[in-house]
């Protein structure tokens, strides 16, 4: 009997120290960052510079591992197969968590089962740009060389599935030219391409795209679906008379089954983050509103979308496999 209870003992002592050194201790050590892009990308810059503000907070530096490739499909599938201990976290995208569900029926995770939804960074356009001697500044400019051409009008985007070629595909649906797609491997290969004119018109996440309309290198026509803060004056899908406004988000995820203590304290340390006038404003650098949602709502919006979208890709008859 008391050897039963020594046991009983132990284990519960056992449990208690390992709860204390988990949970309740969090972060104990450095956290790794799994990327859906390759440095210099979309999501790459973005985590770095987050994790130059949760660190202070958290007290534990970031460790970046970068598994571009597959639409995010690669990375997600490494952070769903993570132990959910808070130590593997990652952005997911509306590319990760939203196109590829609509374009893979053998997708390796599930975009709301297979994760825990921390928060919400904010919203973002994807942007329409053209080269600097293209014949167009806005959507009914271009409209109007569409309408010229006797072939399909031919954009390209950081390739097949992305949220590029979905926007394309919405402008194509319904503003009733034609357009031909020409996919590229990823966004620096897009805006070089537009620079070189090697290609007229593309697409490229906001990010990166941005900071080459500003340096001058090539020209923005239009945000897709809304407003961009980082250039105001370029006006969104529905600005310029396309209907359809679906943004596009980027969320701090972790593994599924994180426990709500670890969640918690990520979660508060995100949005004491998000509310630092000096994020905001490099938010806004970065195409970003920042905006703060909790992860239940997250997700709610995320099954939403994936609808919407599989009806414009069964339409345009985008699918991947």
């Amino acid at each position: 009997m008391k050897k039963l209870a020594c046991i009983a003992f132990a284990s519960l002592l056992s449990s208690g120290l390992a709860h204390a050194q988990g949970e309740d201790n969090y972060p104990s050590r450095p956290i790794t960052a799994i990327l859906s892009s390759a440095p210099g990308g979309g999501s790459d810059i973005i985590f770095r510079y987050l994790a130059t503000k949760l660190t202070p907070i958290l007290g534990q530096p970031f460790v970046m591992d970068n598994k571009p490739g597959a639409n995010g499909a690669i990375a997600m599938t490494a952070v769903k197969r993570a132990k959910p201990d808070g130590y593997t976290l990652t952005l997911g995208a509306s590319a990760s968590h939203v196109m590829n569900p609509v374009l893979y029926a053998n997708l390796p995770y599930h975009p709301v089962k297979d994760f825990t939804a921390i928060g919400q960074l904010g919203t973002v356009g994807i942007l329409l740009a053209a080269s600097n001697d293209f014949p167009a500044n806005n959507l009914k400019e271009l409209a109007e060389v569409a309408r010229k051409q006797k072939e399909p009008l031919q954009y390209a985007s950081y390739g097949i599935g992305s949220t590029g070629h979905f926007c394309g595909e919405v402008l194509a649906q319904m503003s009733g030219y034609k357009l031909s797609h020409v996919p590229f491997k990823t966004v620096p290969q897009v805006i070089s391409a537009l620079i070189a004119g090697d290609v007229k018109v593309g697409f490229t996440d906001m990010t990166a795209g941005s900071a080459a309309v500003k340096n001058g290198q090539i020209k923005a026509l239009a945000s897709c679906t809304s407003k961009t803060p980082s250039l105001p004056g370029v006006g969104g899908y529905v600005d310029q008379g396309i209907d359809f406004d679906r943004k596009f988000r980027w969320v701090l995820y972790g593994p599924a089954g994180m426990p709500e203590p670890v969640a918690k304290k990520l979660r508060d340390a995100l949005n004491t983050v998000l509310a630092m006038p000096d994020v905001i404003a490099k938010f806004r650098e970065f195409g970003i509103s920042a905006e703060s949602l909790d992860g239940d709502k997250v997700n709610q919006i995320v099954e939403r979308d994936i609808a919407d979208w599989r009806e414009i890709a069964r339409k345009g008859r985008i699918t991947a496999e």
